[in-house]
């Protein structure tokens, strides 16, 4: 016959699991909080570096905005600029040069021919592939005298166009007017004359 005789109070009585209720409620309660202040530590580090780097862009945008407004400006201003210098080139380029045409006009004349108006005109006109050239022309009105009057007058028209100074100028001169001189007191041989000359187109540059 085996006996078993129990000395243990109940109340000392041990469970042999390492690891029982009471242990792990214990464990809990430290743990639990020290998790969850360790996760709020996290998210709130996460959070303020977060806020931190949009600081920093809205720093950067805040100092670059300014200078992409005022580069854009620029930008516009060079492009106006330019458009400006090229019609003024394109001005100068189609330019007729007056001095050029009136002082050779003067040279070519003899001295037998007396001029009595000068009229020269220029306007602009759209070619046909688009490009913007000057046109225009000039208008020379004279008196004439003696049997060869006729003759002179035809000699002054095709020094319009073959003198050197013309050659690059005038496209083309003709006759408009010929005929007596009507003026009171004009004489029998006294004759009046217009040469009409076109000028040689003159483009604007692109």
């Amino acid at each position: 016959m085996n006996l078993h005789v129990d000395l243990i109070v109940p109340s000392e009585r041990r469970s042999a699991n390492p690891l029982n209720a009471r242990s792990a409620q214990r464990v809990l309660l430290i743990v639990g909080p020290v998790a969850a202040l360790l996760l709020i530590g996290t998210l709130v580090v996460g959070f303020l570096q977060l806020k931190w780097e949009l600081s920093m862009l809205e720093t950067q945008w805040s100092t670059t905005a300014p200078r992409k407004t005022e580069a854009d400006a620029l930008r516009n201003q060079v492009s106006e600029n330019s458009d400006v210098l090229a019609e003024v080139r394109g001005i100068k380029a189609s330019r007729i040069p007056m001095r050029e045409l009136v002082a050779g006009i003067l040279i070519e004349t003899p001295p037998s021919i007396q001029l009595r108006g000068l009229t020269v005109n220029q306007f602009p006109t759209l070619e046909v592939d688009g490009r913007l050239a000057r046109h225009g022309g000039f208008s020379a009105e004279g008196k004439v005298s003696g049997a060869q009057a006729e003759e002179e007058v035809s000699t002054l028209r095709e020094r319009f166009t073959q003198a050197p100074v013309f050659t690059q100028l005038v496209a083309s001169a003709t006759v408009a007017e010929y005929g007596p001189d009507p003026a009171r007191g004009a004489g029998r041989e006294d004759r009046t004359f217009r040469i009409d000359a076109t000028l040689q187109p003159r483009p604007f540059l692109e």
